[in-house]
């Protein structure tokens, strides 16, 4: 019994050797380490690509690791497009793992991988797995689940207006947030309207100067929001607020 008692926390030692060699990669960003399947939620326009980087791949382990990532489009809208940068090449859509791996020493950051995503016109939310996984060992990884939603901006140039609004201040927003309106030389119908990711209305604001313009937001629920700026019944521009409260 007293060998037993003697061993027990050899094995003990060895099991937990065992488990922290079983994840080599530490996943965060800038404002701290990421979780596996983590969301994260990419905006832009369906006219043009989106890029999902600013991922930090950590080497946690006592030894270099090569490392390839993956791609698995868990739902992609029709006509989209995924690509992935990482190391130093970037691959086609058609690539699903990259053929070469990345080399990351003890302690190491790796910064390069970057998602490319292309709606090609097409409007609607795609959601991606990205899997970075050890050569070694494919159970020792670490993934993030992207959302690229691409909105049609209905960007219309309204050169005799020149109407114009800033991106909102705070964003995310807690209780309030702000934007900065120019529209000089017009008095028409300008206004601000609010709508939930399903597209309802939630807040419509009437403009009557330019300026500053502070809205309430403490009456929104947490969440992703879409603000329009409209001038005589002609969309300029549709981008995302979030509210955090």
């Amino acid at each position: 019994m007293k060998k037993f008692l003697h061993f027990l926390p050899v094995i003990c030692a060895c099991l937990f050797a065992s488990f922290a060699m079983a994840q080599s990669i530490q996943l965060s960003t800038d404002t701290g380490i990421v979780s596996n399947g983590q969301i994260f939620n990419v905006w832009g326009d369906t006219a043009q690509s989106m890029a999902f980087s600013g991922i930090h791949l950590k080497n946690i382990s006592s030894r270099k690791i090569e490392v390839k990532a993956k791609k698995i489009q868990d739902s992609l809208i029709s006509g989209a497009t995924v690509a992935m940068c990482f190391g130093t090449a970037c691959y086609p859509p058609t690539t699903f793992t990259t053929p070469q791996s990345d080399t990351i020493n003890i302690n190491a950051i790796d910064s390069s991988f970057v998602g490319h995503y292309n709606s090609n016109d097409n409007i609607g939310e795609s959601i991606v797995t990205f899997v970075f996984f050890n050569i070694s060992n494919v159970n020792d990884s670490a993934w993030i689940v992207v959302h690229y939603h691409a909105t049609p901006t209905g960007i219309k140039e309204i050169s005799s207006l020149n109407a114009e609004i800033s991106n909102p201040y705070p964003n995310p927003a807690a209780n309030f947030t702000s934007f900065n309106c120019s529209i000089p030389n017009y008095s028409g119908n300008v206004k601000l309207v609010i709508s939930n990711i399903l597209g309802s209305k939630v807040k419509e604001i009437n403009i009557a100067n330019e300026g500053i313009l502070t809205v309430n937001t403490s009456d929104l629920n947490e969440g992703v929001y879409l603000y329009s700026f409209i001038v005589n019944d002609k969309l300029i521009v549709t981008k995302k607020l979030i509210t955090q409260h």
